[in-house]
């Protein structure tokens, strides 16, 4: 359909306006050409006429050529001007194709992941809530609340999908801000990771390395929390079930680095380039759900705290995210 546009929608128009000011600049030019050939003419043969003949022959040949030349530059003057004024024009509207393009391909994405994550997990909540029916029929209490308990993992589920949602909009919006305030990140890392091994995998082990005098550290505590639930989210996703996980926070007077380890199956080279772009999940991310924003987010959240986001990932070895905070260059700004 964006290739549609551009042929006889909103790109037709700017292919118009391309070949108006090609026509135009192409008349003004052939008219330019023929003034300065005429003006020329006219000044050789009237104006300079009694001049020219008391000149000797070498001389006359002399102001013709320099008249000639004059001309020659103003004319191609005026056309580089105008061809400069054209390419300014259509790179400026390839620009504006290219980011409307762009932004078709993103909303595309959107309601392709948007549909996909709905629908499964409301087909889910149907599926459980007729068989809750079913089983209090039966007063099968056991079966109900393990079936109450899936339509409570799915919901939230859905939160954390619209809460992705919601806070992409809001980075978009420029609506977040990060405040530094003294925090306690050991605490908070315990916590976040505590409240991530929740939804793990059984057989995945975690372990948590704290370095440095972590009780007072100047992040955003907000916005650590929700970089740090991505990644261990993503880590218990795609690691595999027999992963180890280790989380590792590290506090010198210069700096804070929060890395989050895993040795699962790794991300391949072909996806880490494009890894934090927005919706992109990697190609062998099958059925394993997500929104494609978890990494983007994370990588939004550290540059607005000042911070780097880097990562490496050898498939079936390691794979690290590490977050890393300047200290001094906090204390400056």
């Amino acid at each position: 359909m964006a290739d549609q546009d551009w042929v006889g929608g909103r790109g037709g128009s700017i292919l118009y306006r391309f070949r108006v000011l090609f026509y135009t600049g192409r008349a003004v030019s052939v008219l330019l050409v023929t003034a300065l050939g005429m003006l020329s003419y006219l000044t050789l043969s009237q104006q300079q006429a009694c001049c020219l003949s008391q000149l000797p022959s070498f001389q006359r040949f002399e102001y013709i050529k320099a008249v000639v030349a004059i001309g020659t530059l103003i004319v191609l003057g005026i056309v580089a001007f105008l061809v400069y004024v054209v390419l300014t024009e259509l790179n400026s509207r390839f620009r504006a194709y290219q980011h409307e393009h762009e932004l078709n391909q993103m909303k595309s994405k959107f309601i392709t992941l948007a549909s996909h994550e709905f629908r499964t997990p409301l087909s889910s909540i149907l599926l459980s809530a007729a068989l809750i029916e079913k089983y209090v029929q039966k007063e099968d209490k056991e079966s109900i609340v393990k079936h109450s308990q899936k339509i409570k993992q799915v919901v939230h589920r859905l939160e954390g999908i619209l809460d992705d949602f919601l806070s992409l909009e809001k980075l978009n919006a420029g609506h977040i801000k990060a405040e530094h305030i003294n925090i306690n990140l050991d605490l908070l890392c315990r916590e976040t990771l505590e409240a991530a091994t929740r939804g793990a995998a059984p057989g995945q082990k975690f372990s948590y390395e704290p370095s440095g005098n972590a009780s007072e550290v100047a992040l955003d505590a907000g916005l650590i929390k929700n970089a740090l639930c991505n990644l261990l989210s993503n880590a218990i996703k795609y690691a595999g079930e027999e992963a180890e996980i280790r989380l590792l926070i590290e506090v010198t007077p210069r700096r804070t680095s929060i890395r989050v380890i895993d040795n699962g199956v790794g991300i391949a080279e072909k996806d880490q380039e494009q890894l934090t772009s927005t919706f992109y999940r990697v190609g062998d991310s099958g059925n394993i759900p997500g929104t494609g924003l978890g990494l983007y987010l994370v990588r939004r959240y550290v540059d607005l705290m000042g911070g780097e986001l880097h990562f490496y990932s050898i498939p079936g070895q390691e794979t690290c995210f590490e977050m890393t905070f300047d200290i001094a260059a906090q204390a400056k700004s």
